[in-house]
């Protein structure tokens, strides 16, 4: 792909890229997003980009307190319906909300870092 991905029309008044991921198969770029209004209400909102032709493939906003005070997050895609967010929050395109979080329940939960099939490990 040559050129910029127009970014969505939104009313917020400030808008922060906080994260961005590739898929596995390197077609689509996904991009998560702080977005603040005039009255400085926040709200997230996650796109997604088709790299072929520029095309915004997928949209969903949420409000959401997880991640407040991070200045980036990491973000994972998650099969075709999911978008992994810092490591706890499981986003459904479809539902366009956090349909699970991932809490450190205790101190030897860690994260895999070598993962044979590309998937998220704990």
């Amino acid at each position: 792909m040559v050129g910029d991905i127009p970014l969505p029309n939104t009313d917020a008044t400030r808008r922060e890229t906080k994260a961005l991921a590739f898929d596995p198969t390197g077609k689509s770029i996904v991009a998560l997003m702080l977005l603040t209004g005039s009255d400085n209400t926040q709200r997230w909102a996650a796109y997604r980009f088709d790299l072929g032709n520029g095309k915004k493939t997928d949209e969903a906003t949420f409000r959401a307190n997880l991640f407040a005070g991070h200045s980036t997050l990491a973000l994972e895609t998650a099969g075709k319906d999911h978008l992994l967010i810092d490591n706890t929050a499981l986003l459904d395109w479809k539902q366009q909300e956090i349909v699970w979080n991932y809490r450190n329940q205790t101190p030897d939960l860690r994260h895999g870092t070598n993962r044979p099939d590309g998937r998220h490990w704990f």
